[in-house]
């Protein structure tokens, strides 16, 4: 029986796409593994309850007053108010991370920066909406058109660190 052998060039090819694919496959499926949860076991205010006290932490924060889609987010209901900072701040780091995991493997199959860029606008636009879409069919959550486009400001920032990063590695090696 003949043995398959890859040559030496298909081996680190194929061993460069799984060390750039599977951290973007794994990150893809921890989000989705969140996003499934129900919203009360991510809910961090009796937490927050536990650490400081509601007039403490009232009087810690500015009167602050605005509307994110159909909910009106007040520092009058403060563990409310914080923990929506802290949600919507962890949309960004973790579609930060999606963003520059995404185009790190983007920059190794695509054929320019430019067209890396765009295909990982592309995915990771497309996993927010499935993450929003998919906390929509949980009845106890809401999917948020709003949080599609925090989503996608993470993934610029994560976008522009690793393009900063890369770009001063090639200084640095010169």
């Amino acid at each position: 029986m003949e043995e398959f052998k890859l040559e030496p060039e298909q081996t680190t090819h194929s061993s460069r796409l799984i060390k750039y694919m599977l951290p973007v496959i794994i990150w893809v499926a921890i989000l989705f593994y969140f996003s499934n949860q129900p919203f009360q076991v991510q809910d961090v205010q009796p937490l927050l309850a536990r650490v400081i006290g509601e007039d403490q932490l009232r009087a810690l924060l500015p009167p602050i007053e605005f509307q994110y889609g159909s909910s009106l987010i007040s520092s009058q209901e403060p563990y409310r108010f914080v923990q929506f900072f802290i949600r919507k701040g962890t949309h960004v780091v973790v579609y930060g991370v999606l963003g520059l995991l995404v185009l790190r493997l983007a920059i190794h199959l695509a054929g320019t920066r430019l067209k890396a860029i765009l295909y990982t606008l592309y995915l990771v636009g497309a996993v927010a909406y499935l993450d929003e879409y998919n906390q929509g069919l949980n009845p106890n959550r809401t999917g948020s058109f709003n949080d599609v486009v925090l989503d996608m400001a993470g993934a610029l920032l994560g976008i522009a660190i690793y393009l900063h990063w890369q770009k001063s590695s090639k200084y640095k090696g010169e």
